[in-house]
């Protein structure tokens, strides 16, 4: 298939340069995306984490309890945002 351009109003097949710069910045921009896309899970899971503080709270609270509150928010949050 041959990529079409258009100059000046005037379409056209691009040259095969043309045609492989373009195909070179879109498999870039393709690269760039799932990066972005394969860290999105981070993103999620530390707007979601409680803070440091509750988690350390809940531990506390756990050792003292003999519960499992920590782990069982934790893993929630996990499940919810698995890595991709």
């Amino acid at each position: 298939m041959t990529l079409k351009k258009c100059d000046m109003g005037v379409e056209r097949d691009c040259t095969p340069e043309e045609e492989a710069a373009f195909l070179k910045q879109w498999a870039e921009e393709d690269r760039k995306t799932a990066d972005i896309n394969k860290l999105e899970y981070q993103r999620l899971r530390r707007k979601a984490y409680p803070t440091i503080e509750e988690q350390l709270d809940m531990i506390y609270k756990d050792k003292i309890n003999g519960t499992d509150l920590w782990s069982t928010t934790i893993t929630s949050v996990k499940n919810l945002y698995p890595k991709t």
